[in-house]
């Protein structure tokens, strides 16, 4: 039963991975737009990049919220909360 806890996903556990994979996204699209604004000194898509920060913020912030409120088990939420943090911040600088 233990190991079954621990290896399965539930509908809370679904919906943080799903969240994930759009901030993963988001960035991927942000990083686009900074390339292409550095590239061709366009400051339109340097503010998309802004309001795409932004979201992704509100992503990152809903994550959290969600890995707190039980996703996954209680001794594991700080560690995947530990390491999407240390992700981001290799990703955002």
């Amino acid at each position: 039963m233990f190991l079954e806890k621990l290896f399965s996903r539930g509908k809370k556990e679904n919906e943080v991975i799903g969240e994930i994979t759009k901030q993963i996204k988001l960035l991927c699209t942000a990083c686009g737009f900074f390339k292409t604004a550095l590239e061709t000194d366009n400051p339109s898509l340097m503010r998309k990049v802004m309001d795409i920060e932004r979201m992704g913020d509100a992503i990152r912030r809903d994550i959290i919220s969600r890995i707190y409120e039980g996703a996954f088990l209680p001794y594991l939420s700080r560690t995947i909360d530990h390491t999407f943090y240390f992700c981001y911040a290799r990703l955002t600088h």
